[in-house]
């Protein structure tokens, strides 16, 4: 959950909810705020369903135990009461692609910095993300692997590392983008089944292109595993899209980048 406050200026900045409640020094990332009550009194509260104004929101052991009116709910005398008025309450953001920030990359720094990455990004709205790494070799990305998955030792992270998502190295080299070509190969069951053992079913997803050789049998795999399979990076035509979301593909990686362009004499 976060919220969102005007500055002086006019723009907007996001911060999570955790930020009213924490103390600024380094230690108050270890407190436990499972036994905390909380009511989010005042703001303008975005649900799925409907957008509450001058609303309020109760938080009991870590759960949203009820979101309404600020009329219409009465706030139990032993919650703490944060006042949000005139700020946005809403989901926090999931980020599933995303490769680091603030100066850490997934692909190369170790875990213990992804903790000042899941610190950082929280203040910016993001509550939950997946940790996307690019290919390189095949027995680097599986050293990479078994080093990111310690990170889910630790309890001292802000916004939630959910898994891992694999960005290749299945691709297609016509449509590399950013990511360098010489590590694109085409599927192989093996291989990526050895990826989905060195990370402890930790991957929850995987861009792969759906027209290469090899790739159905891979997505079987992936789908009996319960991973996402993405579609990116592919030259894949509009009948082979269509085919690949019928076979088990349930997501778009950067739609309309590094995938076929439309043709009026074909769609793509």
């Amino acid at each position: 959950m976060m919220f969102l406050d005007k500055t002086e200026n006019g723009s907007l900045k996001i911060a999570p909810v955790m930020k009213l409640i924490r103390p600024t020094n380094r230690n108050c990332w270890k407190l436990n705020f499972n036994d905390m009550k909380l009511a989010l009194s005042g703001g303008k509260i975005i649900t799925p369903f409907e957008i509450i104004q001058e609303g309020v929101i109760l938080i009991e052991k870590s759960i949203i135990k009820s979101a309404g009116k600020l009329d219409e709910i009465s706030i139990p005398k032993d919650f703490e009461i944060i006042d949000v008025k005139g700020k946005i309450v809403c989901p926090g953001f999931i980020d599933i692609h995303c490769h680091g920030g603030n100066g850490i990359s997934f692909n190369v720094d170790l875990p213990e910095k992804f903790l000042n990455y899941s610190q950082w990004v929280s203040s910016i709205g993001v509550t939950s993300f997946l940790m996307t790494i690019v290919p390189t070799t095949f027995e680097e990305t599986i050293k990479k692997l078994k080093d990111i998955i310690k990170i889910f030792k630790f309890s001292n992270y802000i916004a939630e590392p959910l898994g891992i998502h694999l960005e290749g190295p299945f691709l297609n080299p016509k449509k590399h983008g950013a990511i360098d070509s010489e590590w694109i190969r085409n599927p192989d069951l093996n291989e990526m089944s050895s990826y989905i053992s060195a990370s402890n079913n930790k991957v929850k997803m995987v861009t792969i292109a759906s027209e290469l050789e090899g790739s159905e049998e891979v997505v079987n795999f992936l789908k009996e595993n319960n991973i996402i399979i993405s579609l990116g990076h592919t030259d894949a035509t509009y009948n082979q899209t269509v085919k690949a979301f019928k076979n088990g593909y349930n997501h778009i990686n950067h739609c309309f980048n590094a995938m076929r362009g439309f043709h009026y004499k074909e769609p793509g």
